[in-house]
């Protein structure tokens, strides 16, 4: 889900020799409600990111109910705590067998999705409007 950013010709030359593409979907962008159904019906998020800012798509994943696999680079760790399955993002085999250990492992899935949810409380927009303000009341 999301705008094809990293979608090239090397991309595509890869893609082509994936086992299993018909399984794959690229969706683009899509509006909020169809984004919150995608992700709260997932088996879990897998967001192997090495360049990333901040990481929201595991606090939606969090707030969805939903299982994530981290890369364990960048702000991820920092968002994520120890409410995610973190995984080398530059390592294949490390991604697989955090993926085949996500979809093998029910208890897993369910302490990450406890855990997600407790995280989650930790971040909301509400809570960062009121930081903000206190922020520039101090400044002002």
């Amino acid at each position: 889900v999301g705008a094809p950013l990293w979608k090239n010709k090397t991309f595509s030359t890869q893609f082509d020799q994936v086992k299993h593409k018909s399984s794959i979907h690229f969706s683009g962008h899509v509006n909020l409600d169809v984004l919150t159904e995608l992700m709260g019906s997932a088996k879990a998020l897998t967001f192997v990111s090495y360049f990333e800012g901040f990481g929201i798509p595991i606090i939606e994943a969090f707030k969805a109910g939903t299982p994530v696999l981290s890369g364990n680079l960048t702000s991820l760790p920092e968002v994520a705590g120890e409410a995610a399955l973190y995984v080398d993002p530059y390592s294949i085999s490390s991604i697989k067998d955090g993926l085949v250990r996500m979809d093998s492992d029910h208890a897993l899935r369910d302490e990450l999705i406890a855990a997600g949810h407790e995280r989650s409380i930790q971040f909301s927009w509400d809570k960062t409007a009121a930081l903000i303000w206190e922020a520039l009341k101090r400044f002002l």
